[in-house]
């Protein structure tokens, strides 16, 4: 369904969108916002700009991906409301989880505060929604059990040992 039939094929908007859907379901809001805004502040500092410059390398990758077809991925918001590579947003995680440092440099003293509060409300929406890679997983494996299960049936119903398929 790449080609062509994906919402993000030859969609600039589109394929950010859903990129940065899946990075927020697995970092949640708070820790992406606090990326954004860290990497706002890391390029106010020269030596800070490089890493974080890196760090979006591999989201810049994933999107373009997108764009041209060369991948999938749904998310549960977006059409066609499923779950698929949803794990392509962990790259947006760990840009997120780094750049979000770059709020602590407006801390003179006592950083552990602020590294306590953002780190405790990071992780908040990992207790209330739970792990979305984790949900994907689970909801994908039922369907491929099914598939699973009638081909044996297929098979069992078919197959004599040393004869051909009927």
């Amino acid at each position: 369904m790449a080609m062509g039939g994906s919402p993000t094929y030859h969609n600039w908007s589109a394929s950010v969108r859903y990129y940065i859907e899946a990075s927020r379901l697995v970092s949640g809001t708070t820790l992406l916002v606090a990326g954004a805004a860290g990497a706002v502040m890391a390029l106010f500092f020269r030596a800070a700009a490089k890493p974080v410059l890196l760090l979006l390398v591999p989201p810049v990758f994933f999107i373009l991906s997108l764009h041209t077809g060369g991948t999938d991925l749904y998310v549960p918001m977006l059409s066609p409301h499923t779950a698929h590579n949803v794990r392509y947003g962990f790259s947006g995680f760990f840009f997120a989880a780094s750049a979000s440092s770059g709020l602590l440099t407006l801390l003179s003293r006592r950083r552990w505060i602020g590294s306590v509060i953002l780190v405790s409300t990071a992780v908040i929406p990992w207790f209330t929604i739970g792990p979305i890679c984790w949900r994907e997983a689970r909801d994908n494996s039922k369907a491929r059990h099914k598939a699973q299960n009638q081909a044996v049936a297929t098979l069992a119903a078919n197959y004599r040992h040393r004869s051909k398929v009927r």
